[in-house]
C-alpha cells in the first residue's frame, strides 16, 4: 500500500495564468496526504476546517468487475503496459503512481469542476468516459461517497487518443503531459506494439493486421518526431554554449590588445 495519496479540495481549484514574458504557470489544486491524515479528516473531522478532501486514485484491493464491452483483447493495453513494467522490460514507467483499477473517496460537496484528465485516458465507474471527455462532477452535500472505477485504452481507438495525447503535450495548460513523458508512452506502446506484431496476434483485433500496421506507422512517426526535437533542442544548447565561447575569447583579445 502507498504511503500517501494524492488529495484534491474544492477550494484549490487549477487556476492557469499568464506572466508577462507570456508564459502560462499552473497552481495546482493537489497534494498528498497519509491514509492516517485521510481517516482523521473523514472520520475525526480534523483539521476543522472547511476544506471538502476528494481523495484520488486509492488502489483497488478487491476484483472490479469490468464493464462488458471492456472485457474484451480490444481493452487490454494497460495491462500490456502493466505487465511490460512489472518485468521491468519497459522503456520508461509510464503507469507507475496510476492505478488500472481506483477508489475515489470524497467528502460531502466535494463538486469536481470540468476538466479533462491529464493524458486522456478512458476511465468507467458506473458509466464509461472514452479519451478525452470532458467531464465535472456533482456529490452529495452531507455524505462522503466511495466509487470504484478503473482506466482503459483500447486498440481500435489507440490513434485517436495518440492524437489526444500530442494536443495535450502541445497545451500550455497542460504542464503535466511533458514532452519527455509523452515520449516515454509512444517508446513503450512501440514495443508492446512490436510484440503483437511480430507473434501475428491480430486476428482478435478490430481492423486486423492493417489496423495493427497502422497504429505502428503512426507510433513511429511520432517517435521520429520526439527524436528530432531532442536533437534540435541538443543542437541549439550547443549553439549557445559556442556562441558563449566565442564572446568570451572575443573579450580575452580585446583585453589584452588595449593592455599593449
Amino acid at each position: 500500500m502507498r504511503d500517501k495519496h494524492w488529495v484534491s479540495i474544492l477550494t484549490r481549484q487549477r487556476d492557469n495564468t499568464v506572466n508577462a514574458k507570456g508564459q502560462v504557470t499552473r497552481r495546482s489544486a493537489f497534494f498528498q496526504r497519509t491514509l492516517q491524515q485521510i481517516q482523521n479528516k473523514l472520520i475525526k473531522k480534523t483539521p476543522k476546517d472547511d476544506d471538502e478532501w476528494n481523495v484520488l486514485n486509492i488502489v483497488q484491493w478487491v476484483p472490479k468487475p469490468y464493464p462488458p464491452f471492456l472485457n474484451t483483447p480490444n481493452s487490454d493495453i494497460l495491462h500490456r503496459l502493466d505487465a511490460l513494467e512489472a518485468t521491468g522490460a519497459a522503456p520508461a514507467p509510464v503507469l507507475s503512481g496510476r492505478n488500472i483499477e481506483f477508489m475515489l473517496l470524497s467528502q460531502g460537496g466535494n463538486h469536481t469542476a470540468s476538466h479533462v484528465d491529464d493524458f486522456a485516458l478512458g476511465i468507467f465507474f458506473t458509466f464509461y468516459m472514452p479519451p478525452g471527455t470532458i467531464h465535472y462532477i456533482f456529490r452529495k452535500l452531507s455524505v462522503p461517497t466511495l466509487i470504484t472505477g478503473g482506466k482503459v485504452l483500447t486498440w481500435t481507438g489507440l490513434r485517436r487518443w495518440l492524437c489526444l495525447l500530442k494536443q495535450q503535450e502541445l497545451s500550455e495548460a497542460e504542464l503535466a503531459v511533458a514532452e519527455k513523458k509523452t515520449g516515454d508512452w509512444v517508446a513503450c506502446l512501440i514495443k508492446i506494439v512490436k510484440h503483437r506484431h511480430e507473434a501475428q496476434d491480430w486476428d482478435n483485433m478490430l481492423g486486423g493486421r492493417e489496423e495493427l500496421e497502422l497504429v505502428m506507422n503512426t507510433l513511429e512517426v511520432g517517435s521520429a518526431v520526439t527524436l528530432a526535437a531532442e536533437l534540435l533542442t541538443w543542437a541549439e544548447q550547443r549553439w549557445n554554449e559556442f556562441e558563449a565561447m566565442d564572446e568570451f575569447f572575443a573579450f580575452q583579445r580585446w583585453d589584452q590588445n588595449d593592455f599593449w
